[in-house]
């Protein structure tokens, strides 16, 4: 049997590809408010309350896990995972200063 192992990516492509598929996202600001809410996170937020949030959403709706229909609990998560991700990114694209009186 011929088996080929497949190339490794670097990590600067997984960087790439990663961030080419989430600039697919529909970020706007309606979308980034609509994700808050559907994670149940209020403002001002730390990136700590914001995956403690999702993880703890997750344990609640995730199909095997959950009481409910399994269809609606696999769109709840993923629903829940799609508006992470858009958090996620937004963080990720925000300019932070660092400046002494700013800070």
């Amino acid at each position: 049997m011929d088996t080929e192992k497949a190339p490794l990516l670097s990590l600067k492509d997984i960087k790439f590809n990663i961030y080419k598929a989430m600039s697919n996202l529909k970020i706007t600001s309606k979308n980034i408010v609509k994700s808050a809410k559907i994670l149940e996170i209020d403002s001002p937020v730390t990136i700590k309350e914001i995956n403690s949030n999702y993880k703890n959403l997750l344990k609640k709706r995730h199909p095997d896990l959950c009481n409910e229909n399994i269809n609606k609990c696999n769109e709840m998560t993923r629903k829940i995972t799609d508006v992470y991700k858009i958090i996620l990114f937004f963080f990720s694209s925000y300019k932070y200063f660092f400046i002494e009186k700013d800070l």
